[in-house]
């Protein structure tokens, strides 16, 4: 019997006990907020197997927590269906396994999903309506979910910003009555050349979105610069580099150590690429996940749209639940500011926009952009634990 065995079947009662007041603590603050489910387009660049997993820690954490209700989910390809080499992908591989998988481990529904564009946008205000029919499904899903929905709906990115571009292009008064925010994973904040990878992959629809005067939350992935995260010194400095939701796990094993053996397997099967048959493969007996470095960038976004707020632990540790939940269970004085949204105003000259450089100020007090930073020196901590102990919800 291997370690890990030993880990589901052989703990000893000094184990059991702390580990059973954070799987408690976390199944509360995320089975009974009391507030309105969210309703939510979702689009993400997740794959089988994955190109990067920190897709695979995203699709687990919207589905952990139960503020969101998932109307459309957008399989972003801009990333991997128009290159011809070695990382070009199949329609096979798009996410559905993942998906599949992780709606049997929480027993959600399956939502409607489709592929979107393959090809970016040629202008700002571009439609890709001339895009082959195979890849035109997510814009025609996304507008047709905003039709139908009878209250506005949150719209989430954290790849290409090509289909939900695209679909605003389409029908702007749309968007602007039916969303109730958009929340952009992309780019380098708050200002300079925008080359990170997610706004690189479509320039134009990147600013089309930051320019679309929708209720816009801009989550940049990292700073300006070398391609690095924040440190200590930069959020007492409270400078630019602080303007971006990076932060990393530095032990995976470590950061999924309290998840349930189902979905220990989920990640698993995403870490190895495994060819077995996905969902019978959730009730195998769990082996060793990877103890590598792992960097994450949307989890504060989610915590955020769901009206999360971040507590410490009575007994360590750090939590993601909502001000009722943390009331109930006494820790409201314990909030701890991580990070906040400040509003933006952004501007771009001809030449810049050929050079995809933006200029943010910071010195206004309304608009309709509003851009991550975290302002706690200890973010990076503090985001790990927050996450490990929503994945120990299941």
């Amino acid at each position: 019997m291997n370690s890990v065995k030993l880990k589901w079947l052989n703990i000893s009662l000094v184990g059991v006990l702390p580990f059973l007041l954070i799987v408690c603590f976390t199944y509360s603050c995320a089975e009974k907020q009391e507030t309105k489910r969210i309703p939510i387009i979702y689009s993400s660049d997740l794959f089988n197997p994955p190109a990067d997993p920190d897709d695979h820690y995203d699709l687990a954490t919207l589905f952990m927590m139960q503020e969101f209700d998932v109307k459309a989910f957008i399989f972003d390809v801009s990333n991997h269906t128009r290159i011809a080499d070695e990382f070009s992908r199949t329609p096979d591989e798009f996410g559905r396994v993942p998906l599949e998988q992780i709606a049997a481990i929480t027993g959600r529904p399956i939502p409607p999903y489709s592929i979107g564009l393959n090809q970016p946008l040629n202008s700002p205000d571009g439609q890709a309506k001339e895009q082959v029919a195979q890849f035109q499904g997510g814009v025609d899903l996304i507008l047709k979910s905003l039709r139908e929905s009878d209250e506005k709906v949150l719209m989430f990115l954290v790849g290409s910003c090509t289909d939900f571009a695209a679909a605003y292009n389409r029908d702007p008064e749309l968007l602007r009555q039916k969303v109730s925010a958009m929340y952009i994973s992309a780019g380098n904040g708050p200002s300079g050349k925008q080359d990170e990878c997610n706004a690189g992959l479509d320039p134009n629809a990147y600013i089309c979105l930051l320019k679309s005067r929708l209720p816009i939350y801009w989550c940049p992935c990292i700073p300006n610069g070398p391609y690095r995260q924040a440190t200590k010194e930069d959020v007492l400095a409270k400078n630019d580099n602080t303007y971006n939701t990076c932060f990393t796990i530095p032990n995976q094993a470590e950061c999924l150590k309290n998840v349930s053996a189902r979905l220990h397997n989920f990640f698993h099967y995403a870490f190895t690429a495994s060819k077995e048959d996905p969902i019978p493969y959730l009730n195998r007996t769990p082996e060793e996940l990877t103890t590598k470095e792992k960097w994450i960038w949307s989890t504060p976004a989610f915590f955020h749209a769901a009206g999360r707020k971040i507590y410490a632990g009575l007994n360590g540790g750090y939590f993601a639940c909502s001000p009722q939940v943390a009331q109930k269970l006494g820790i409201s004085d314990k909030e701890v500011e991580v990070y906040a949204f400040a509003p933006i105003q952004l501007s771009q000259t001809e030449l810049e926009a050929q050079e995809h450089i933006i200029q943010g100020n910071l010195n206004v007090k309304e608009s309709t952009v509003k851009v991550f930073q975290y302002i706690h020196p200890d973010y990076n901590e503090i985001m790990e634990s927050a996450l490990s102990n929503i994945l120990g919800t299941y």
